[in-house]
């Protein structure tokens, strides 16, 4: 039931206390004519959201705040033309469709407390969180002017997720107006259509190795292989399959056989990315330390495969760590989009693990939204040096943020590593992901 339909209503009461008052007949007349007006309304409404059917497709797997399209295929089961139905899409959206209206009115009243406090509220959070459809990020409405009975249409559209993680089904409300739009129905139904949201990724041209990490020792290869260096090794008799842009000429015709040039295979340092993140105690749904936490992550990650040295990830799970070596970024990326953060992992648990589970020579990278002082003391009791340490500071996303954190890390960092400031790296509400990662702290100005 709309807000039309209850004002219908609460008006034909009123004129009902009226008409018995005054003892008016024309009065009752006109009561009982918007009370019928919504009572036919609502099972015109009924009528028309039932025997529909709906198919949704999209893509497997996509990353968070980037548009995909969806395709979807409305049926009529029912032997009557469906007319003036609305079909919204909430897979991605923050509230329920029933809910809706009472989750406006949180979020009116939260930006009207922040104004009275003087905090300044972003011109487009103003206008709502609506978006350019009229309903919640995440969300679209389709308009289905009319289908036949027993027929189909196709439609599709643009749909982005604001934030990362496995969604199984699509909440679809399905609603019609129903007589003049004197009481709008609806009707929601679960659509499956599995999609997996990747968390962000930004750019970093570049992100620190532990100097203590070793490459593993170097073997000749064929150059013309796919991952081989270009330092000149030695040559040997050709074979089939070798590349004859690859023939030393010179050496051939003195010795009257082909003779390739064979050149130093590169490897890369390898490394291993930790990764231990709580449920956040400030900001909202999309923007807080454990979704940022997650994209920075998947933004280091990114930049070790694409090095060629794909890490070994360590991260909670089932009330232990779970230590994995996938190579492919996409591999990655799923284990960080099913993330849920455990809140008995402790920073002592992990480092324990990692110290099992991760050989020798490799650099260790660090992402965490945990206190401070338990990460500090964490590194201290188990001898960790030479990690490259992103801290995701919670109290940075709540409204009483004013840096002040950042002051006492200076001197408490001096002493935890050799690495000290130089690999430590901060991420902070409102800060971009990438510019975080390619900042130490050490060059933070204060």
């Amino acid at each position: 039931m709309n807000r039309r339909a209850l004002v219908l209503i609460l008006v034909a009461l009123a004129l009902f206390l009226i008409a018995a008052t005054i003892k008016s007949g024309w009065l009752y007349l006109v009561a009982g004519f918007l009370l019928s007006l919504v009572l036919v309304g609502i099972l015109a409404g009924w009528r028309t959201t039932r025997r529909l059917e709906l198919e949704r497709e999209c893509p497997a797997e996509v990353f968070e705040r980037e548009p995909f399209p969806v395709r979807l295929r409305v049926s009529n089961r029912g032997r009557l033309a469906r007319n003036l139905v609305t079909i919204t899409d909430l897979q991605f959206a923050g509230l329920p469709g029933r809910f809706a209206f009472l989750g406006e009115s949180r979020r009116r009243r939260a930006q009207l407390d922040s104004a009275m406090r003087g905090e300044k509220v972003d011109a487009g959070q103003a206008r709502g969180a609506q978006g350019d459809a009229g309903v919640a990020p995440g969300s679209r409405v389709v308009t289905v002017e009319s289908i036949d009975g027993g027929a189909s249409l196709e439609t599709s559209y643009l749909l982005s997720a604001p934030r990362r993680g496995v969604y199984e089904n699509a909440d679809i409300v399905v609603g019609c107006g129903g007589v003049f739009g004197s009481a709008g129905f609806k009707h929601s139904m679960l659509v499956g259509s599995p999609v997996t949201v990747f968390p962000g990724i930004s750019w970093i041209d570049s992100f620190p190795l532990s100097p203590m990490a070793t490459a593993a020792p170097a073997e000749s290869y064929e150059w013309s292989r796919r991952g081989i260096g270009q330092d000149y090794y030695g040559v040997r008799e050709y074979t089939h399959g070798d590349s004859l842009r690859h023939i030393h000429w010179r050496s051939s015709a003195r010795q009257g056989r082909l003779i390739v040039k064979e050149y130093q295979h590169e490897v890369n340092p390898c490394a291993a990315l930790l990764v231990l993140l709580r449920e956040p105690s400030c900001g909202d749904r999309n923007s807080n330390s454990l979704e940022d936490g997650l994209r920075a992550a998947a933004s280091i990650v990114r930049f070790y495969t694409g090095t060629g040295s794909p890490p070994v990830m360590v991260v909670p799970g089932d009330g232990a760590f779970i230590a994995t070596e996938q190579g492919a970024l996409p591999d990655y990326l799923r284990i960080l989009a099913a993330y849920k953060p455990e809140g008995s992992a402790s920073m002592a648990d992990l480092l324990y693990s990692a110290r099992q589970s991760v050989g020798p020579g490799r650099a260790m990278s660090l992402v965490t939204n945990l206190p401070v002082d338990e990460v500090f003391q964490a590194l201290v009791e188990h001898g960790i040096d030479g990690l490259s340490l992103v801290l995701v500071l919670d109290e940075s996303y709540g409204p009483q943020w004013d840096g002040e954190t950042v002051y006492g890390l200076h001197d408490e960092l001096a002493w935890i590593a050799p690495a000290g400031l130089e690999n430590t790296f901060l991420v902070t509400g409102g800060r971009e992901i990438g510019e975080c990662l390619s900042v130490p702290l050490s060059t933070i100005a204060l």
